[in-house]
């Protein structure tokens, strides 16, 4: 029963992605219930806390302009760390989890944390790629040095296997050059910095 009502929350996640467009409140809304139910049939269930993160993040960003992203993504942290806590080898889970600290601002242990386990646990992984450049790129400059190679070394990956994902992340947060010093030298990053 969880799967199923979960699905509807998942399903609306997964269109509203692939249509490129944040949901409308009623959408978002509409779609945290359906994981609230779910949720009240396997509370412990690792898929389903982080869909919950996940569309928290959401909500979040419809209401980005009235500052309220941070106060709604709070209960999302929480969510986050027992979805690793449940399954802390799902490179994917920590990904997001470091993609929401950055958005948030919080370039703290739990971040570096989240970007060096995903990385380490799904090195050949698409979407690690893309949203570990997302949440690198974002926080380029709060970053000490070893992660900005973690991150570096992921984006080479990611060039390597699934290019445009990559250079679009990259592209849209305009570092490009600055993570360039950090790449190797070799085809995919020839054309990725234009050497």
């Amino acid at each position: 029963m969880a799967d199923f009502i979960g699905h509807k929350a998942d399903y609306a996640l997964e269109t509203w992605e692939k249509e490129r467009r944040l949901p409308s409140e009623t959408e978002v809304i509409a779609a945290l219930e359906h994981v609230n139910s779910a949720l009240g049939w396997t509370p412990d269930n690792p898929e389903l806390l982080e869909l919950k993160a996940l569309l928290l993040s959401q909500k979040g960003f419809v209401r980005w302009s009235s500052g309220e992203f941070k106060a709604i993504t709070d209960e999302a942290i929480p969510l986050y760390l027992k979805a690793v806590a449940l399954r802390p080898k799902w490179p994917h889970t920590w990904a997001n989890f470091a993609l929401l600290k950055a958005h948030r601002g919080e370039f703290d242990a739990q971040y570096k944390e989240a970007i060096e386990q995903s990385v380490s646990l799904g090195p050949w992984e698409p979407g690690v790629h893309r949203v570990i450049t997302d949440a690198g790129l974002y926080g380029w400059g709060h970053i000490d040095t070893d992660t900005r190679r973690l991150v570096a070394a992921n984006i080479h990956r990611g060039l390597l296997h699934g290019k445009r994902s990559v250079q679009a992340v990259a592209k849209r947060h305009n570092k490009t050059l600055l993570v360039c010093g950090y790449l190797p030298r070799d085809k995919q990053t020839i054309r990725f910095c234009g050497w």
